[in-house]
């Protein structure tokens, strides 16, 4: 029995700014004729060439650019969006975050039936506590009210309020976008089983059987409260539909996916290293995440802290809204040749199988639930298949891999209803060779995509035409590295 404890306490504090300048001369004046550059120009590696067959330009002496900026400041100017530019970085690439995991477990493992079969199981607690801040960005704080809270138009166009200064200047930027404006803090905690047990079922038979709870933690995006509000200039209130803005946040209150996890597998080891192996599992996912559109209303609104100004705006954020199942079965074989001269018409071909390997994997998955979509399920892969040749000889060794990686669902938007993006199957044949010059001194060379198969995507559907379905061919050719290795 084992028992243990631990705890994981996390700050992120990331303060995040960028300043642009632009040099007007020593004069200070913009466009007085002083502007040039020539004085920066790096005088030793000016004329050197890139490569590529281009020629050598005049390259810029970083050294000499801030001195000047640091000795005559007054060279240096800021544009009225630079400076906003800066203010809004500073508050939307500034997140803070303080996490604290605290977790323990226990553990028991047998072994019964004369050792043939053992026995694990434990469990596992956590308890996840998070606080933390972000910019809070309300687009129309530059603009004035009325008593009611509307925003007010003249001619069609929002009206400005004088502190706001200019369209995206600084003065707009400060009232806009509040510096770790948005403060938010939750915990959640989840008690985690898991039981594994493995049977001799005979000396060369293995049958194994495993259950574990586990989860997926929300994205640091969804844990470190932001609120972005932003209001829709063309928005008609006799209009039967839309919304005069959009409101989205991050969900703080977002709870992790959790999954019970099933693994089943059979395993048959042969002389000399191989195997053969049969493997079926199944994840059934709760909670998974997905994104939520409601129209704002006084109870919403004072969960988030706004004002009724905000009734009917658009709301959307992430939420635990799905439910999804992977089931699949991998099958793989290692088998050295050399097994097949214990077979009496194999014999008789000489000894030269004893050098190689043959391995060959398939795998299988099915995906279904309430959220199978691309955004979701990005780089899901259905079929694989990869079959190999391992050789090892006194001084030569290497492999070759030929891979067959099925077709991959990759977005669902494009023009055309119920068709999807996806990126099409393709062989790839990998391989590596070294040799062993000496003891201690050897060479070796790997290739990557020897048959130059091309990364090609298409939109296929029901409707999608056919000169649709080629939208992307990638072709970069085979890859080779060379190298030396030496052990001293």
């Amino acid at each position: 029995v084992k028992l243990g404890a631990s705890v994981n306490d996390l700050v992120r504090d990331i303060e995040y700014s960028t300043l642009t300048y632009n040099y007007v001369g020593p004069d200070g004046i913009a466009g007085s004729g002083d502007e040039g550059m020539a004085g920066f120009v790096d005088d030793e590696a000016s004329g050197t060439s890139p490569g590529f067959g281009r020629p050598g330009p005049q390259w810029p002496d970083s050294f000499k650019i801030w001195d000047s900026w640091k000795n005559n400041s007054r060279a240096w100017a800021r544009t009225a969006t630079q400076i906003g530019d800066t203010t809004r970085n500073e508050a939307v690439r500034s997140p803070w975050l303080h996490e604290v995991i605290t977790a323990g477990y226990a553990m028991g493992d047998g072994k019964f039936l004369r050792n043939r079969l053992r026995l694990v199981g434990g469990v596992r607690y956590e308890l996840t506590e998070d606080e933390g801040r972000a910019v809070k960005q309300d687009n129309s704080a530059a603009f004035q009210r009325d008593a009611q809270g509307r925003l007010l138009r003249v001619g069609g166009a929002f009206v400005r309020r004088p502190e706001a200064g200019a369209a995206s200047s600084g003065d707009e930027a400060r009232l806009t976008h509040i510096y770790r404006g948005s403060y938010g803090a939750r915990d959640y905690a989840y008690f985690f089983p898991s039981a594994h047990a493995t049977f001799n079922l005979t000396d060369n038979i293995l049958l194994r059987a495993a259950f574990a709870k586990t989860m997926g933690r929300p994205n640091i995006s969804d844990t470190v409260p932001t609120l972005t509000i932003s209001d829709d200039a063309t928005f008609d209130p006799s209009a039967p539909s839309g919304f005069p803005g959009t409101i989205q946040s991050s969900n703080t209150s977002l709870n992790p996916w959790t999954a019970k996890n099933y693994d089943f597998t059979a395993e048959y080891y042969l002389p000399r290293n191989g195997v053969v192996m049969f493997n079926w599992y199944k994840k059934d996912i709760r909670d998974f995440f997905g994104t939520l559109d409601r129209t704002a209303d006084a109870a919403l609104l004072d969960d988030l802290g706004l004002g009724s100004q905000y009734v009917g705006y658009r709301y959307r954020t992430r939420v635990n809204i799905g439910d999804a199942m992977i089931k699949g079965w991998e099958a793989n074989l290692s088998l050295p040749l050399a097994n097949l001269l214990t077979w009496g018409p194999m014999g008789r071909i000489g000894g030269w199988p004893k050098h190689f390997t043959v391995t060959y994997n398939m795998t299988h998955l099915g995906l279904s639930g309430s959220r199978v979509t691309a955004t979701d399920w990005k780089r899901y892969i259905p079929r694989s298949r990869n079959i190999g040749l391992r050789f090892n000889f006194p001084k030569l060794s290497g492999n070759f891999l030929l891979n067959n990686r099925g077709r991959m669902l990759r977005d669902t938007a494009n023009q055309f209803p119920q068709a999807a993006e996806y990126i099409k199957a393709r062989y790839q044949l990998d391989g590596n060779v070294e040799y062993q010059v000496t003891k201690r001194f050897g060479v070796f060379m790997a290739a990557r995509n020897l048959l130059n198969a091309p990364s090609q995507w298409e939109v296929a559907g029901p409707v999608a035409p056919e000169w649709s379905w080629l939208t992307n061919n990638e072709d970069y050719g085979t890859q080779y590295s060379l190298g030396v290795r030496a052990t001293f």
